[in-house]
């Protein structure tokens, strides 16, 4: 019996990492103990975000809610970072350092997801020209840098943020993304939905990881296929967070899953700012938020404060509609590129590592360009996730901590494009050595 197409295109074999795990095991190992040590031995001052005030709030009162704009809000933020955090400090007591722990925790794990990430991308690639040694390279590689990077250690051992908590279900569902498109069953399409799930209750974005199934399936299978699985998943999603929207409801009045996306919106396209937290003069955005009327916004429900903003955004690009489009493109390119004040709010000291971030990040962009090239046309359901969450958090606001999110998926990209442009430049010098000898 002829054996049914699993749905991923290729037949080249996948050169195993097999021989690598007990590398990548211990490496994930050594990096835990020495950034605990250096968690608990040098991290001193640690940033506390809206996610610790109202775990803290569930901590005391049993209540999910956060203080703002004159108001008990109680749909402020997605819940599962808060709810988990609340858990870890009912269980050792309300200390920063165990959020810290909690999200070191998560940075290892994320470690694995994203070797088994590159297993799936390699395998959709189908690239016959890698060889098992270059597998073996970029998969080290794309590891070590991971490990390594600042900005990812920075949020995951200086804040109580859902960064690294983002990052890992981001990665798990488009490794589920890519598995689920190579193997279509129920199962595969299960556990995809479930993570995605979670995915899009721990932040709303994620959802963009159902594109490379999304691509594959429909290039491979046709239309009714994807349409079929994609149905599924969206009913399992939307289970999920069905509970959460209703939460929101009864509670506030509000429907959706955050009540925080006018004022996030609203930032983007305020006066004399890159659409970020900050305004160009180096203070907070709330300073030039429109807080004249103060009073009546603490005598607002918070549906009624969130659509206030709302309005305030649809104003401005009914009045100045070049202006919000301009910000909208600025935005964008701050996303891809940098905020020309990126790194105010950090120390003197972190700010003198900020040239050396752009060079190396405008290496890396060169290479982001020519995988276009040397990868071909697949290069484009690699890059469907993180151009899609470019597009709509260009719509909102935007920190250089936006795209460090998709980084580790970048920096895959662009090793695998490194790996085959020194192997074509290796095989081009061999050739022009063999014309010279005879």
């Amino acid at each position: 019996m002829k054996k049914k197409n699993s749905g991923f295109p290729f037949k080249a074999p996948l050169f195993p990492i097999r021989y690598s795990i007990p590398l990548i095991r211990y490496s994930l190992l050594i990096t835990f103990l020495l950034k605990l040590s250096f968690l608990l031995l040098f991290v001193h001052h640690i940033h506390l975000w809206e996610d610790h005030e109202i775990a803290v709030n569930l901590v005391n009162t049993g209540e999910y809610f956060i203080n703002m704009d004159g108001l008990k809000n109680h749909s402020f933020q997605f819940p599962i970072y808060p709810i988990i955090l609340s858990l870890v400090y009912k269980l050792s007591g309300i200390h920063p350092v165990m959020a810290c722990l909690y999200n070191l925790c998560l940075n290892i794990v994320t470690g694995f997801i994203l070797v088994l990430l590159i297993q799936e991308i390699i395998k959709y690639l189908n690239i016959s020209t890698l060889t098992e040694k270059n597998v073996k390279f970029i998969t080290i590689s794309s590891l070590f840098i991971y490990l390594i990077h600042p900005a990812i250690n920075y949020y995951t051992l200086y804040n109580v943020h859902p960064f690294m908590q983002n990052m890992f279900f981001l990665l798990l569902s488009v490794l589920l993304s890519f598995r689920l498109a190579r193997q279509l069953n129920l199962r595969n399409a299960f556990l995809f939905a479930i993570a995605l799930g979670f995915a899009v209750l721990d932040r709303g974005t994620a959802l963009m990881a159902v594109l490379p199934f999304t691509l594959i399936t429909f290039l491979t299978k046709g239309l009714p296929e994807t349409l079929r699985y994609l149905f599924f998943t969206g009913i399992i999603v939307s289970l999920i967070t069905l509970p959460w929207i209703i939460h929101n409801y009864r509670q506030d009045n509000f429907i959706g899953l955050e009540s925080s996306s006018g004022k996030d919106m609203l930032k983007g396209v305020t006066e004399n700012s890159e659409g970020s937290n900050y305004l160009n003069n180096g203070k907070f955005y709330s300073s030039a938020l429109p807080f004249s009327n103060s009073d009546s916004l603490a005598k607002m429900t918070v549906a009624g404060q969130n659509k206030y903003y709302m309005n305030q955004v649809v104003q401005k690009w009914k009045t100045s509609p070049a202006f919000a489009a301009k910000m909208f493109l600025v935005k964008l390119k701050n996303f891809w590129w940098f905020r020309n004040a990126a790194g105010n709010e950090q120390s003197e000291k972190v700010q003198k590592f900020i040239p050396l971030y752009k060079l190396v990040y405008f290496l890396t962009s060169l290479l982001m360009i020519l995988s276009f090239f040397l990868i071909g046309k697949k290069v484009i359901v690699l890059f469907s996730v993180p151009i899609a969450i470019s597009l709509i958090q260009a719509s909102f606001y935007v920190e250089t901590r936006h795209r460090i999110l998709l980084e580790p998926l970048l920096i895959l990209i662009v090793l695998i494009t490194l790996t085959l442009a020194i192997s074509q430049i290796l095989n081009f010098t061999r050739k022009s050595q063999k014309v010279w000898t005879e």
